[in-house]
């Protein structure tokens, strides 16, 4: 288990580690189809067992500690589940969490909100993009199941969920960056502070290999040409203004740089 300290200008930053899952060949060939040549032969340079993580952004700017998604929930532990006790041995309760923003509704992001019927977050104001919210709780075709689920893990927060869209301040510092095609309202968000910027981009890329190969996405990407034109916009835009990344699923911390490389970019990691 794992949590590690940065910090953009005067807003305080942890990225902890909710767990983390091997992804062999086979596991990849299921992700991506068709799944290129030039995409496989990268994988299989990768360090291995490849290791596909779930990062949180924990936040504390201007007297506010905020959550950006939840990770998977307890039920998943050991393997996932972990956001909570790591949070703990830094010194912070789910009490203390003023703001839990979700990126989109997927539930290894939203799963960690409740815990049987109850509020994990008793004290949070819940903030969701409202396409996403549209998508899978309103008009949106999402599954009848899926939707029952969602009204469920939302229920014990009635009354403190608000919905923002590309643009909005959710925090001093930390603004909401639309980047639909894994999902219809799936978001980032641009954290700035002092002239130093770093952008999450959330499941806007799953796996490493895609940095290099922005046009390859995986099946769970419910709009696949919609996510290959907004990744690959997203990481011009890093590479050209300098900012740091943080992505969900990248080996933890999922933090690092891109370079243009060729007709794709090229992935630094840092920590």
């Amino acid at each position: 288990m794992n949590t590690y300290h940065f910090s953009v200008g005067n807003i305080k930053l942890i990225v902890v580690g909710d767990g983390s899952e091997t992804l062999d060949e086979a596991g990849l060939i299921g992700m991506v189809k068709p799944l290129p040549d030039a995409f496989l032969q990268a994988y299989r340079e990768m360090p291995q067992p490849y290791q596909f993580n779930y990062n949180i952004l924990y936040i504390e700017s201007a007297g506010e500690r905020i959550l950006i998604d939840t990770g998977n929930g307890a039920e998943g532990k050991p393997q996932v589940g972990n956001t909570l006790d790591l949070l703990q041995q830094e010194g912070i309760t789910a009490g203390q969490i003023d703001k839990v923003i979700l990126s989109h509704l997927h539930m290894d992001h939203a799963g960690g909100l409740t815990v049987g019927n109850a509020a994990v977050f008793p004290n949070a104001e819940i903030i969701i993009p409202k396409v996403e919210w549209e998508h899978w709780l309103e008009s949106g075709p999402a599954p009848a199941e899926r939707r029952e689920i969602l009204k469920a893990v939302f229920q014990p927060y009635t009354g403190r969920i608000r919905f923002v869209g590309d643009g909005d301040s959710v925090a001093e510092g930390v603004t909401v960056v639309a980047l639909p095609g894994h999902t219809p309202g799936h978001s980032g968000f641009i954290i700035d502070s002092e002239g130093q910027g770093l952008l999450h981009i959330v499941d806007a890329l799953h796996l490493q290999m895609q940095i290099a190969f922005p046009e390859v996405s995986p099946v769970f990407d419910l709009q696949p040409d919609v996510s290959a034109a907004n990744r690959r916009k997203v990481l011009e835009r890093i590479a050209d203004e300098g900012l740091t990344i943080l992505a969900y699923h990248l080996q933890f911390p999922g933090l690092g740089r891109v370079e243009r490389s060729g007709s794709g970019f090229a992935w630094k990691p840092m920590g």
